[in-house]
């Protein structure tokens, strides 16, 4: 195999749990993510190789780890989850643990305001869009270039 040639199918494996990528194509303008779910084949299309190496994996994973139906997210839940793994990551916490503490807190805030669908976040350091919109819950999936949380304002 050549350097820096990428040969396609491209398998990813995990334990004995196999899911294929297949290359771009002229009908399919796009890389495709198969495997199986049960005896349904299910395929999942992705503009960017690393993003379908990274689901490949994600699948392969689940699989082999006895989760014998993967998860089905949707592009929104997709982007929600990522964006809540990279904000939690810092902190070297799982995303549960992360959940499981905010509850914990809102519960040691006696019911505040913001743990009640709102946010527990001071107004002046949320996204700049939430100040024309104080109640918009988004986390800025609307607004991507003003969507992450400025995490050094929040320490």
């Amino acid at each position: 195999m050549k350097e820096g040639k990428t040969t396609f199918p491209i398998r990813i494996k995990s334990g004995s749990a196999s899911v294929s990528i297949y290359d771009r194509s002229d009908a399919y303008p796009y890389y495709r993510v198969a495997h199986y779910v049960g005896s349904q084949r299910e395929m999942k299309p992705f503009t960017r190789l690393a993003d379908a190496r990274l689901q490949a994996r994600q699948i392969a994973e689940q699989i082999s780890a006895g989760e014998g139906r993967a998860i089905r997210m949707s592009r929104a839940d997709e982007l929600i989850y990522q964006r809540a793994r990279e904000v939690v990551a810092p902190l070297g916490l799982a995303l549960d643990t992360a959940a499981i503490e905010l509850a914990h807190a809102c519960r040691l805030l006696g019911g505040h305001s913001g743990c009640r669908g709102g946010s527990i976040i001071p107004q002046s350091r949320r996204a700049p869009h939430h100040a024309q919109d104080p109640g918009r819950d988004c986390g800025g999936a609307d607004r991507p270039e003003e969507g992450r949380w400025n995490e050094r304002a929040l320490l």
